[in-house]
Parts: C-alpha cells; structure tokens; sequence
C-alpha cells in the first residue's frame, strides 16, 4: 500500500509540473502567465543583481527586470508595464527559437491607455555565454533580412548596439544593446523623442544599477 501510495503522489506531482511547464514555454501559454513582481519591494532586487545572468538552461521564475529599472528612474516612473509575458521573438519579426539556451522576456510600457507603447526584450544568456550570444544574435538577425531591411551598428548605446531598419515600418524604431550581462532590444514610436529619450534613460539606469 505504501509503495501505491508513493506512486500516486509522484503521478500527481509530474502532471503538475508539467502543466506548469507547458503555460510558462508553450507560445499559447506565454500570456496566461501571471505577472507579480510589482508588488515586490525594491530591495528585493538590488539585493543582488547577479541573477540577472542565468546560471543554467532554464529560469523558475520571472526576474522583473524591468520593473526595477522602471522604479529606478524618475522619468520612467511615468510608464506603466501594461503586459509582459515570454516570446520566442525579437519585434516580432526575427524567429529566436534555433537559440535553445535563451530565454526571452517581452514588457509594454505605456504612460497610459491608448498611447504609443514601448517594447522591450530582455533576453536572457546562460552564464558566461552574453558576448557569444550577441554575436550570433547579429548573425541570426543578419541572416534572415529582407532585401528592404539593414542593421546600422553604431555602438552608441550601452557596450554595443544596432538599428533594425525596415522600410515596411518606418514609424517604428528599433534598437538591439548589449549592457553588462543583459542583452536588451527596443521598439518604439520613432516619431516620438520622448519614447526614444525613455528608452536611452532605461539603457543608462540599467548601466548605473550594474555598476552600483
């Protein structure tokens, strides 16, 4: 009886973790995936941002990332994080899934209902691997190009950086950086100075926590 028993719990526990598992990776699960780290006070994540590289193939839990950088900086106080959830994308436009070790965390930020939305992509590196990845991520960007889109690397933003330019959206801009450990990329209204000022303050905010 105590071996049955045993059996039924292990049974249990596996369908469990695999219903987990299927909201949290599966792309029709991406959204169901609840979202808390606001109500997490700030020295929850100061405490070590270290974290923020990942230490094997897989992440247990959402790291807010950009909910700290949000309530680092005054100016972007103003927006709001109106969803977040997992991608295997980048812009909704390059396929991310060939990279088996990344994971992708994707926030729009609105400074409220109906105005121009701000995406960022946090993508997420197995220890040590941040540098590597960036250059395959350029790589894997180059080779899936259209003949109307180019990268414009300039380097201006954090250790390295590009422009996505595609002349099929020309309202939208696009900006790839690597900071410290932590890969980010950026779409926004291109027409707005005040979205492009947010996204140069993330990048500078994030650069002053790691160096903190």
């Amino acid at each position: 009886m105590k071996k049955i028993h045993l059996m039924l719990v292990l049974f249990v526990t596996m369908a469990l973790l695999t219903t987990v598992d299927y909201f949290i990776t599966s792309p029709a699960g991406f959204q169901t995936r609840a979202h808390d780290s606001s109500e997490l006070p700030l020295e929850a994540f100061t405490s070590d941002l270290s974290h923020f590289e990942l230490p094997s193939e897989s992440m247990p839990a959402d790291p807010g990332l950009t909910q700290l950088v949000l309530r680092s900086s005054s100016m972007l106080s103003a927006y709001q994080e109106s969803q977040r959830f997992r991608s295997q994308d980048l812009f909704e436009r390059f396929d991310l899934t060939s990279f088996q070790n990344l994971i992708i965390y994707k926030s729009v930020l609105q400074q409220s209902v109906g105005s121009s939305a701000i995406q960022v992509y946090e993508l997420y590196s197995p220890h040590g691997q941040t540098n590597s990845n960036y250059l395959s991520l350029t790589l894997q960007l180059e080779a899936q190009l259209n003949a109307d889109e180019s990268l414009n690397k300039t380097n201006d933003y954090g250790q390295s950086s590009f422009f996505f330019n595609s002349t099929s959206d020309q309202n939208s801009g696009f900006l790839v950086t690597q900071v410290g450990n932590m890969v980010f990329g950026f779409r926004y209204n291109k027409t707005s100075s005040i979205d492009f000022e947010a996204v140069k303050n993330y990048i500078s905010t994030y650069q002053s926590l790691i160096n903190s």
